[in-house]
């Protein structure tokens, strides 16, 4: 169609200078928590919340995970599912969208998911150094989360996790 994409050779990246090693122990269990395949409802939410909220010293970390499921290949779907995660997490941080696609029922082969992890690597290198965050306020204390739970399940869940944050 015309179109150009941008790619880069994916790889490890280093953390940004002065991300202290509690900030690093916090976003590595986020990240964990956001790949998971049985992390669901409001638990999924708050990590993706929170990464979105740490916003640029989130991004290395998380494009490193990204590069190390894609050399573990799409094959499964647990790796599937992260990887959508982390796409969508990435999106939301950074506004930028590629190609990515993590399964082939959403059009996606082996092609399509490496360039859309060239694509991300292609993004930081040309754009992270100058990347800033929109400042987004956290919401008050007594505001209600935008997550809505769907199933009696997700209800519960959303509950056990208002109540260990009101013990906390």
């Amino acid at each position: 169609d015309g179109s150009k994409v941008l790619e880069a050779e994916p790889g490890p990246l280093e953390w940004i200078a002065g991300t202290t090693s509690e900030e690093r122990a916090q976003i590595e269990k986020l990240i964990a928590t956001a790949c998971a395949p049985d992390t669901r409802g409001p638990d999924l939410f708050h990590a993706r919340a929170e990464l979105i909220a740490i916003c640029k010293p989130a991004i290395p970390p998380l494009l490193t995970k990204f590069y190390e499921l894609d050399l573990a290949g799409f094959d499964t779907y647990e790796n599937q599912t992260a990887a959508m995660q982390l796409h969508k997490i990435l999106t939301e941080i950074t506004g930028y969208s590629t190609t990515f696609k993590a399964h082939e029922a959403l059009g996606a082969t082996d092609e399509r998911r490496s360039s859309g992890v060239k694509q991300w690597f292609s993004w930081y290198h040309r754009k992270f150094k100058r990347f800033e965050c929109d400042t987004m306020t956290a919401p008050e204390e007594d505001e209600e989360l935008l997550f809505e739970p769907r199933t009696e399940q997700e209800r519960r869940d959303l509950e056990r996790a208002r109540r260990e944050a009101g013990n906390n």
